[in-house]
């Protein structure tokens, strides 16, 4: 059975990776199994609606079932039913588009955004993944790991550079999450996408350890114009409010 599932997972993972779908013939061969058992999974997962099958160029695509699926999981996300009416907020006060993120991995996953004026969509965001090292909201959820604990957790990573200003060493991030820890939030200047500046903040849980992070997106003109300081007060305003919400009590209220 655990077989069977795994393979089954392997195909609908395979389907979602990009957004033309895939054919048989290049899921057997990625997959690794003969194209007649490819295909019998694939029409079982038609006929439960998690995968369709394009009539035209007879490649399978993700259905409305995972829609559902990921629809239901993110519903029952708390942390998203309570910070989204305070993602509003903030995109009022400060104009900019605001993102939520959980960490996955290495990558950090975004649940939500509030659209700004910024113009910045992220891919229609719900779902994107992005690499921790190359994102403020990234760094955010890294700002409680010391040296040795960063060491361990990118221990045989490959730190991807995606613009000329992405940190690609582990002594470089550790030295950019310092100087994160000292002024209080994360910053990514055009680190992950060319011409985009992000702020982040971590978000406490009842514990006091960072669930998630909060961050708003700006291009590299509209950064220009605000004061940085200013942007992460509201940003750590957010970020606070979210945090009590999810019963945290920072005994420190008040700094940035």
């Amino acid at each position: 059975m655990a077989v069977i599932l795994d393979r089954i997972l392997d195909v609908l993972e395979c389907c979602s990776e990009v957004s033309e779908g895939r054919s048989i013939t290049e899921i057997s061969t990625l997959i690794g199994l003969h194209k007649s058992t490819i295909s019998r999974l694939a029409n079982s997962l038609l006929e439960r609606n998690y995968l369709v099958r394009d009539p035209a160029t007879k490649r399978y695509k993700l259905g409305v079932k995972c829609v559902e699926l990921s629809y239901h999981f993110l519903n029952n996300l708390d942390i998203r039913k309570e910070a989204h009416p305070i993602m509003i907020e903030l995109r009022a006060h400060v104009e900019f588009t605001v993102f939520l993120a959980l960490q996955q991995g290495h990558d950090v996953v975004y649940i939500d955004k509030a659209d700004g004026s910024s113009g910045i969509q992220r891919a229609s965001i719900i779902g994107y993944r992005a690499p921790m090292h190359a994102t403020a909201l990234g760094k955010a959820l890294m700002m409680q790991m010391g040296d040795e604990a960063l060491q361990a957790f990118f221990t045989g990573y490959h730190f991807k550079a995606f613009t000329l200003q992405t940190k690609t060493t582990l002594d470089a991030v550790i030295t950019d999450l310092h100087e994160s820890r000292l002024r209080g939030y994360a910053m990514d200047l055009e680190e992950n996408t060319q011409g985009v500046c992000c702020l982040a903040l971590p978000i406490y849980d009842y514990r006091g350890v960072i669930c998630a992070s909060l961050s708003v997106s700006a291009t590299k003109e509209q950064w220009k114009n605000r004061k940085e300081r200013e942007v992460a007060d509201w940003v750590a305003q957010a970020a606070m409010t979210i945090s009590h919400k999810l019963g945290y009590i920072n005994s420190k209220e008040g700094e940035v």
